[in-house]
């Protein structure tokens, strides 16, 4: 049986970042945009209605396992699940590209949705579960496409799009996609390559203090 969802856990940052944002509701699930205002509310909104109108099911599943869609800068994936935000985390660039058609934003919502209803199960996110778990998320966004009318164009970017190799979901390579995301990151906001190298060379060193100290670095999914 499935655990309560969880409530949710802001610093004081990001609840004044929650404060400050746009935000809108639709069936309970709030949608917020931390900059980029009603362009992105209308794209997240629009992949929520399609999802409802053509797999209800597994609508209501989102419904229950998830509070927020929140649209905010992410060093590096196009989403991300966050147990302590009981959030689907976007990334605006993925969601305002033109190339990122409401049928994908809402493959990419079913993912993360994915994993917060395993999360509830208690299913963890170790280094040695991850390529399993996320097989799992994807098989629920193919799932998915194909009761689009859309589904062969959704499924061939979900494809295309995912690198399922115990490989990929190493520590290792999450620390490399995240330090690589962050400078992706600072350039979109137009940070000066000195502040960029400074801020790299902090994390490292920061890094490298815990790990003398063996405090493992905690991740939300």
């Amino acid at each position: 049986m499935a655990a309560e969802r969880p409530i949710s856990q802001f610093t004081r940052l990001e609840s004044l970042l929650l404060r400050l944002a746009e935000r809108r509701a639709i069936d309970g699930i709030e949608i917020v945009a931390e900059n980029e205002g009603q362009p992105a509310l209308d794209r997240a909104e629009a992949a929520l209605v399609l999802i409802r109108t053509f797999d209800p099911v597994r609508y209501n599943h989102i419904r229950r396992d998830l509070e927020r869609v929140w649209i905010r800068l992410l060093p590096g994936p196009f989403g991300q699940f966050s147990a302590r935000l009981s959030a689907c985390e976007l990334d605006p660039r993925f969601v305002l590209d033109p190339a990122s058609t409401t049928a994908i934003v809402a493959a990419v919502i079913v993912h993360e949705a994915a994993h917060a209803r395993l999360a509830r199960y208690g299913v963890g996110y170790t280094e040695d579960m991850r390529a399993r778990v996320e097989a799992l998320c994807v098989r629920r966004e193919l799932a998915f496409a194909a009761k689009l009318p859309d589904g062969d164009a959704v499924r061939a970017w979900i494809e295309a799009n995912t690198e399922l190799s115990p490989e990929a979901f190493t520590d290792t390579a999450f620390a490399q996609r995240e330090r690589a995301g962050q400078v992706e990151a600072l350039r979109y906001l137009c940070t000066p390559e000195w502040l960029i190298r400074l801020v790299l060379a902090l994390t490292a060193a920061k890094l490298k203090v815990l790990g003398l100290f063996g405090a493992p670095r905690a991740r939300d999914a």
